[in-house]
């Protein structure tokens, strides 16, 4: 009987020490410390849950010790040492190789793998035909990003529970932790159903899109592709990219959203691409989540390209506008369309129709809080009932915004996914007119006041009183540095 020799025998992990998150997957290394029947050394075990000094895995098997496991990064197959392998074991395993050849030559001839254009034919000495990819890293990296924002909405449409109904998504990013967490809800509720968190490594470029598809695939508990996590290295500057390079004379880090397509730039700092940047900086962030589409009338060309920018503001502030103007859209658009399937306060759902329901915005200041009620009038007693809320408050530490707050409220009160860009919004970098800021006066006391105009470095009250904003004082006037509490620019 011949020996078969498996090249798929043994699965390798590598990991790290550490406490795991829900949805990432753990390696039993030393199950002692109260040994658990339900496991064993090697077993590899999803997360479902945290618990105090552990955690614990599918089907309630108890407790899994945190000196018992360690998290599971990446796994791989090791090559096998053909020098310590009879010849019986080698010629299956040639067998094996030239079948698996054989499979992904066919696969390469399928129209879907040659729609992409990105391969072409080529026969080896033996006389068997192969495809060979010759996209560039760059080309690569791009279609990857393209097959998870597809996955992402794929799974969003047909994400359903026994009933049909479909679970919520949100995605909390954190760009400078280079982290994403994807929360399944269950159908009407804010109940977590599942969670999964996707984190990039230092040395690699973050990608928003490639996290989250990630996050999600470990919140339903499938394995993540190979490609997700092995994802090459972008090799091309492009609008919208974040990039980090040292200053013309060697001085500290800048991080900065590259504005076009001939010079990074940042307050009072750019350098060519051509030159300087693209020999030096690295790129860190190409998410490019802040851009716009626009098409040419004459062509029918998609550009993409900064919705706002102006070389002397702060990528920052520049981003959270952006956020804004799209909250305000947002707002005005899901306010007067039609949306069925909504979660209602008599706890069944219904279909929201502006034609028949009126939103009501509700604003509180002090309590930083935007309240949408969703009303209609009863045809039997004309009484206004509340068909749907949402409710959407501001942390104490954040800038109070009410467009944001009120696509929040309203995306709640209609059991949709809020964006994770309103969850996160940057926090305004710059004082413009129309903003209340909070500053102490010369006495220690605080004081809130409503910008009229900036100019030469100093917010300026109605009455003529004014906040230095480069950090200095004056006496009898108002202590810097002046923190933005509110800009809404609403009066």
């Amino acid at each position: 009987m011949t020996k078969q020799a498996n090249i798929n025998t043994t699965t390798q992990y590598k990991t790290e020490k550490r406490d795991a998150n829900v949805g990432e997957f753990i390696l039993i290394t030393n199950n002692s410390k109260t040994p658990n029947p339900s496991y064993k050394d090697g077993d590899v075990v999803i997360v479902e849950s945290i618990a105090p000094y552990g955690v614990y895995g599918p089907g309630n098997k108890g407790i899994i010790w945190a000196a018992d496991y360690e998290v599971i990064i990446q796994k791989y197959t090791p090559t096998p040492d053909l020098n310590h392998m009879d010849l019986e074991s080698l010629i299956s395993l040639s067998g094996q190789v030239m079948a698996r050849i054989r499979e992904l030559y066919n696969r390469a001839l399928s129209p879907e793998f040659n729609a992409v254009g990105t391969v072409i034919g080529r026969v080896s000495s033996n006389g068997l035909s192969f495809k060979v990819d010759t996209r560039s890293d760059q080309q690569k990296r791009d279609d990857i990003v393209e097959k998870a924002k597809g996955f992402i909405e794929s799974i969003s449409l047909n994400d359903v529970n026994d009933n049909g109904v479909l679970y919520s998504h949100e995605f909390i990013v954190n760009a400078e932790k280079r982290t994403i967490a994807a929360l399944r809800r269950s159908p009407g509720t804010t109940k977590i159903h599942s969670k999964g968190v996707a984190k990039c490594s230092p040395n690699d470029c973050f990608n928003a899109h490639i996290g989250k598809a990630i996050a999600l695939l470990r919140a339903l508990g499938l394995e993540v592709p190979y490609e997700f996590l092995n994802v090459p290295k972008p090799t091309e500057v492009r609008v919208g990219d974040v990039v980090e390079y040292r200053g013309v004379f060697g001085g500290l880090k800048v991080t900065t959203i590259v504005p076009d397509t001939q010079y990074v730039s940042a307050p009072n700092n750019e350098a060519a691409l051509s030159s300087y940047a693209s020999e030096k900086g690295r790129i860190i962030d190409d998410s490019r989540t802040h851009l716009s589409q626009e098409k040419s009338p004459d062509l029918g060309k998609v550009t993409m390209k900064l919705e706002t920018h102006e070389l002397n503001r702060s990528p920052v502030q520049l981003q959270r506008e952006q956020i804004v103007e799209r909250a305000k859209d947002d707002f005005k658009k899901l306010s007067t369309t039609y949306r069925p399937g909504c979660p209602s306060t008599e706890g069944f759902r219904a279909a929201f129709s502006p034609r028949t329901e009126s939103v009501e915005v509700y604003v509180n200041r002090e309590k930083r809080t935007v309240t949408v009620l969703i009303t209609y009038k009863s045809s039997l007693d004309r009484k206004k009932r509340v068909s749907f809320r949402g409710i959407a408050k501001c942390m104490p530490t954040e800038c109070f915004n009410v467009h944001i707050g009120k696509a929040i409220a309203l995306r709640r009160a209609l059991g949709m996914t809020v964006p994770s860009e309103y969850l996160h919004a940057p926090q305004p970098t710059e004082v413009r007119a129309g903003d209340i800021i909070e500053c102490k006066s010369y006495y220690g006391n605080r004081i809130k006041f409503t910008v009229e105009r900036v100019e030469k470095g100093r917010a300026y009250k109605v009455d003529g009183n004014y906040v230095r904003l480069d950090g200095g004082h004056y006496h009898g006037g108002f202590v810097t540095n002046p923190k933005t509490v509110d800009d809404s620019q609403e009066f």
